[in-house]
């Protein structure tokens, strides 16, 4: 039996389908609490720690949190 006719047709109909779907992508800004939170003692109410301890943890999961993005 030859389906390339109705794989074809159906390639099409799957085509005009991907071309009307609009993609929006909605990309979350981060502030940089660092800076927001200039004052040691205001980031620490903030966060319960300090800024060197934020950052040293920061570190140890960095490899971990990295969005995978091509």
């Amino acid at each position: 039996m030859d389906y390339s006719s109705s794989s074809d047709s159906s390639d099409d109909d799957l085509l005009k389908i991907l071309e009307n779907i609009d993609t929006v992508r909605d990309f979350h800004i981060r502030n940089d609490l660092f800076a927001e939170y200039s004052d040691d003692s205001e980031f620490r109410e903030h966060f319960r720690f300090t800024k060197d301890t934020a950052n040293h943890l920061a570190e140890l999961i960095n490899d971990d949190i990295q969005p995978i993005t091509h």
